[in-house]
């Protein structure tokens, strides 16, 4: 055996080993253990896809079940928690955040969709999302199950005001709810077919609810506010949230009094409810802050913290704070200017922040099938500098796990690359 094969096989051994441990084949480009290893599990893909590999190694690799083409095998796991979604849900309306075990489902089917529109899917790919009414139509057979399902809720209560229970172990009351959110949701964007629509209103079907009562319908409007805004801070200033802004300041007094239920706090501090919002006035409390924020700019020379990391404690949601009150102008000026002296973002929503960027790439990425942008690309200004602004982040171990991982959905390459000539 010479030396080449004798290297071949113990890289080989490796990948058996890897695949005992893993239960894939999938080793990183960045393989921390081993980057010669990882180089080489990326070579044998290319090698075969130029027709480069024997045939014995070739079928030495088969037999361990080696994934050659590593977009495809992921296409397919994304397509099973698709339908796994669908049989849990009733419907495949994912939302764009939604991730379940590391698989960011809901943006991956919002560029399935973009994809579509753009005509860079595949034939098969397109027919396996139609059958389950992922794009170009509802599925007809999980649709006349759902409308079975609430004709005979309808029969045994007589009305179809079936809500979700967030606590609710009912797997089949709550798929049903999430399938008439979906009815509502499709209304909405005239995507029901007219006899669909005229089957539920004869059934009685609301398509606007009346306003929600009880703790639990005033919880949800609350957590629809919080996903909006960031914050629970409701203003009762204004006359679509007086009623809102009334509830939560109740739930602070029945908190102070010690009526609120420990399962309602557990609830509401998920959405990192204020108890005291006398608090953000506390000059004590606030100065400690701020100089916890002045070594985090000194460090990474921003103050976008995170929200969540343990390692910053409650710094994220103070500067959630500090955004919430200078909108609702109680913030002072003395600390308005000293935040500004740390090049404090009010807005991390802006015009032209990074989803939209983002978006930008995933436009090029479905039109060009890589994300090798070049300078002044026609169409796509200042994408180029932009995506090298994501490398040095990634460089600096800066980029946020969830933002590597969209990146990195979309074929993002982290070492810099010629871009092919492109004559549009």
């Amino acid at each position: 055996m010479n030396r080449n094969n004798a290297l071949w096989e113990q890289h080989y051994e490796k990948l058996v080993n890897f695949k005992q441990q893993h239960s894939h084949t999938l080793v990183p480009q960045d393989f921390e253990e081993d980057k010669t290893f990882a180089k080489w599990v990326a070579t044998q893909r290319y090698q075969n896809n130029k027709g480069l590999l024997e045939e014995d190694k070739v079928k030495k690799l088969d037999e361990i079940d080696f994934i050659w083409d590593v977009g495809e095998y992921k296409w397919n796991e994304y397509f099973k928690a698709l339908k796994e979604f669908r049989k849990e849900n009733g419907h495949v309306q994912v939302p764009i955040s939604f991730v379940k075990e590391e698989i960011p489902l809901g943006r991956w089917l919002a560029n399935q969709k973009s994809g579509y529109k753009r005509n860079t899917l595949t034939e098969e790919k397109v027919e396996k999302l139609k059958e389950l009414g992922a794009i170009g139509t509802t599925y007809k057979g999980d649709w006349e199950q759902g409308f079975n399902a609430l004709s005979n809720f309808k029969k045994q209560y007589g009305h179809c005001n079936v809500t979700r229970k967030r606590d609710s172990k009912d797997y089949e009351y709550n798929k049903l709810a999430n399938w008439i959110q979906a009815q509502r949701q499709l209304y909405k964007k005239n995507m029901l077919d007219k006899d669909q629509i005229t089957q539920l209103e004869e059934l009685g079907f609301k398509w606007v609810l009346r306003e929600r009562v009880g703790w639990d319908g005033k919880y949800q409007m609350l957590l629809e506010y919080y996903n909006q805004h960031g914050d629970c801070l409701v203003p009762q200033g204004k006359e679509e949230y007086k009623s809102l802004g009334n509830w939560v300041n109740q739930q602070r007094v029945a908190y102070h009094n010690k009526n609120l239920s420990q399962e309602k706090i557990r609830k509401l501090e998920k959405l990192d409810f204020i108890w005291d919002v006398k608090v953000i006035e506390d000059s004590a409390s606030w100065e400690n802050k701020y100089e916890e924020l002045v070594d985090y700019y000194n460090q990474h020379g921003h103050c976008l913290v995170p929200i969540g990391k343990e390692e910053y404690g409650s710094l994220g949601n103070w500067v959630s704070t500090q955004r919430t009150a200078y909108r609702n102008k109680i913030l002072s000026e003395e600390r308005i200017q000293k935040l500004k002296e740390l090049d404090f973002v009010w807005n991390v929503r802006p015009k032209f922040g990074w989803e939209n960027k983002y978006q930008m790439l995933v436009d090029y990425y479905n039109q060009h099938g890589h994300c090798l942008v070049s300078k002044n690309q026609k169409g796509y200004e200042g994408l180029a500098s932009w995506i090298t602004r994501q490398r040095a982040a990634y460089r600096n171990k800066t980029l946020p796990e969830e933002r590597i991982q969209k990146l990195e959905e979309i074929g993002f390459v982290w070492t810099r690359t010629r871009a092919p000539k492109n004559n549009g």
